[in-house]
C-alpha cells in the first residue's frame, strides 16, 4: 500500500541534469546556495532566475548576469513576481524543471502557479529557507501567517490553535485546531 506524506519534503538546490531549461524563483537571501547551484549546471543550459529581494544584492546579480546563459529578474517583495513567474512558466518548454526556494508561503504560492500551467510534481524542486508558513484555522476557515511555533492565535476568531503536522498541498497550509483547555 502506498502512503503519501502529509508534510512536504524539501531538498537542497541541485540541478536536474536531464532538464533542458531551469527556472528558479526565490525569496530568500541564500546567495551562496544559488551561486553553487549555477556552478553545477551542465553547459549550454539556460536558466531564468526570479529573485524577490528588498534590494539588488550586487554579489548575486553581478555573478549571475556575467553568464550569458542566465536571465536574472529582480522583484520587490509582493510586487509582481507572481505575474512575471506565470509569464515565464507559460513560455517554458517540455523538459523544464522549476526550483522554488523560500519560506513556505512563497513556495506554495509558486507551486500553485506551476500546477496551473501543467508542470508536474516530478519537475518541481522545493527548497525551504525561512520560517513563515500558512496555518488554516479549522474553526473559522481563516488562513493565518505564522512562524514555526506549535501554538498560535487565529487572527480572525482569536482561538488558540495547535498547529498539527498535517499539510494541505491544495491550500498550502498546515492545519490548526483548538488547543484543549
Amino acid at each position: 500500500m502506498f502512503l503519501r506524506r502529509s508534510t512536504p519534503l524539501y531538498t537542497e538546490l541541485v540541478p536536474t541534469e536531464a532538464a533542458n531549461q531551469h527556472i528558479i524563483a526565490s525569496n530568500c537571501n541564500n546567495i551562496t546556495s544559488l551561486m553553487e547551484f549555477t556552478k553545477k549546471l551542465p553547459p549550454l543550459t539556460s536558466l531564468i532566475v526570479h529573485l524577490e529581494i528588498d534590494s539588488d544584492d550586487i554579489m548575486v546579480l553581478d555573478g549571475l548576469r556575467t553568464d550569458e546563459r542566465f536571465q536574472v529578474i529582480t522583484h520587490k517583495p509582493q510586487c509582481g513576481i507572481t505575474h512575471a513567474m506565470l509569464d515565464t512558466l507559460n513560455k517554458s518548454s517540455m523538459g523544464t524543471v522549476v526550483y522554488f526556494s523560500g519560506d513556505e508561503i512563497f513556495i506554495w504560492s509558486m507551486v500553485k502557479l506551476a500546477k496551473k500551467v501543467g508542470i508536474t510534481d516530478g519537475n518541481i524542486i522545493l527548497n525551504k529557507c525561512g520560517s513563515k508558513r500558512n496555518v488554516y484555522c479549522a474553526h473559522c476557515s481563516t488562513i493565518n501567517i505564522a512562524d514555526n511555533s506549535s501554538i498560535i492565535q487565529c487572527n480572525r476568531c482569536g482561538t488558540s490553535l495547535f498547529v498539527r503536522n498535517h499539510f494541505s498541498r491544495r491550500m498550502g497550509a498546515y492545519l490548526g485546531v483548538r488547543v484543549d483547555d
